[in-house]
């Protein structure tokens, strides 16, 4: 126990200085004396209020996946709806040491995740586009984890209906990676063979990361714009806005002809958790919709969620700056 709070400890600090973490490596899995009881406690911790609880809950399930996996197998769907609510918490830490975790069922109970793959990849995919570098670097790596280990038609299947769809651009091009993955295994003819319309979009997904945008100038901008949008300082995300801004006022044909690579991270700062890059947000596109326009129509769906979801904000600034956006728009 000693060795599980020692890890604990640490990964919480590295969680919390943004660094990456393994969630628990640093101690060696040994067999528990009574598996089926510490499974029906992490059960309990898992659905606690308190986040330390939560995480403690999160190392016995690695625990029981590698020294007693017969035993998580028997309650194996019940540990992962108990897993995949923890997901959606606000807490960063319990959302990061999540997507781990299932990272790490998938490494270690590989095929017999098959059926659990549909429900965690719907978890999965969405944080592609999280608002901390993270978590998006660890749901990638979760993902990848999970086509490589899993059979090929259950990862498709679960890929092809979240990722590919979803209405975040940098979700779905997120997403493709480890599609192209699965294409290597299964191969293109048969993965594209399916009948719910996603084949299109899946052909769009793929493509996106290589739209030309004319000069090598350009590519330059589009790069340095989007490393800015999604660095981890607030202060960086700022400076992206605030550049976004001078393109569209200098440059609005590279805005506009590339739209589909910008508006990805670009609308995560419309729902950033820090209030001056969300207010910043809010305001540069009130000032950028009328200068790119047409442009935004394909996107125009999934900008208006994002804003519409500010008009809950209790803050003033914030509220008032989304009324101004829909005026605009």
């Amino acid at each position: 126990m000693e060795g599980v709070n020692q890890s604990l400890a640490i990964s919480l600090d590295s969680l919390e200085r943004g660094e990456k973490t393994e969630c628990g490596d640093a101690w060696e899995a040994r067999p528990f004396s009574q598996p089926q009881q510490v499974l029906l406690i992490t059960l309990r911790l898992l659905s606690s209020n308190n986040w330390e609880q939560q995480m403690k809950g999160l190392f016995d399930i690695r625990h029981l996946a590698i020294c007693h996996s017969e035993i998580l197998l028997s309650r194996l769907h019940d540990v992962s709806v108990a897993i995949t609510k923890e997901v959606k918490k606000h807490h960063s830490k319990v959302s990061g040491c999540v997507v781990v975790t299932l990272g790490e069922l998938f490494k270690t109970l590989r095929k017999q995740m098959d059926h659990e793959v549909d429900r965690i990849a719907s978890v999965l995919i969405p944080k592609l586009g999280d608002s901390s570098k993270l978590i998006r670097e660890a749901a990638d790596q979760s993902l990848g984890v999970m086509v490589v280990n899993v059979t090929t038609a259950h990862a498709k299947t679960a890929l092809m209906a979240t990722g590919v769809g979803h209405c975040n651009a940098l979700v779905w091009k997120c997403a493709a990676k480890p599609l192209l993955t699965v294409m290597g295994h299964m191969g293109a003819e048969k993965l594209l063979s399916d009948t719910c319309g996603r084949t299109r979009l899946l052909l769009c997904a793929l493509k996106v990361p290589h739209t030309s945008v004319g000069t090598v100038e350009d590519t330059g901008q589009l790069l340095g714009l989007k490393g800015l949008l999604t660095a981890q300082e607030f202060q960086s995300r700022m400076k992206g806005l605030a550049l976004l801004l001078d393109h569209c006022k200098s440059n609005p044909q590279l805005i506009s002809s590339n739209i589909f690579q910008i508006f990805g991270v670009l609308v995560l700062t419309l729902q950033d958790s820090h209030k001056r890059v969300s207010q910043q947000a809010l305001e540069v596109f009130a000032v950028i919709i009328p200068i790119v326009r047409g442009a935004l129509k394909p996107v125009m769906p999934h900008l208006m969620t994002a804003v519409l979801s500010n008009l809950n904000s209790k803050d003033s600034g914030i509220y008032a700056m989304a009324v101004k956006v829909l005026e605009a728009i």
